[in-house]
């Protein structure tokens, strides 16, 4: 099982390496935001810029903060009101 999540993880860090950095990051803008972190994690700083210098703002800070708390990537908790 480990090694068909490997699998896959380098399946997608080559494909987003592969891909133009706009085109990167419009997909990004349209998947789930600890998914894109997760993907921006796999690879080289180098990639990753270019495709944040790309990515709008409100987002990449959003990505930022999950990148931060490193993986496994999940939203926070929303506190319960009473």
């Amino acid at each position: 099982l480990d090694q068909i999540k490997n699998a896959k993880k380098s399946k997608l860090t080559d494909l987003y390496t592969k891909m133009k950095a706009s085109a990167a990051a419009e997909a990004m803008a349209n998947m789930d935001l600890n998914i894109a972190a997760l993907i921006l994690y796999s690879l080289t700083p180098k990639v990753a810029s270019a495709i944040f210098n790309k990515i709008e703002p409100g987002k990449a800070a959003e990505i930022t903060m999950r990148l931060e708390q490193g993986p496994p990537f999940k939203k926070k908790a929303k506190k319960a009101t009473n």
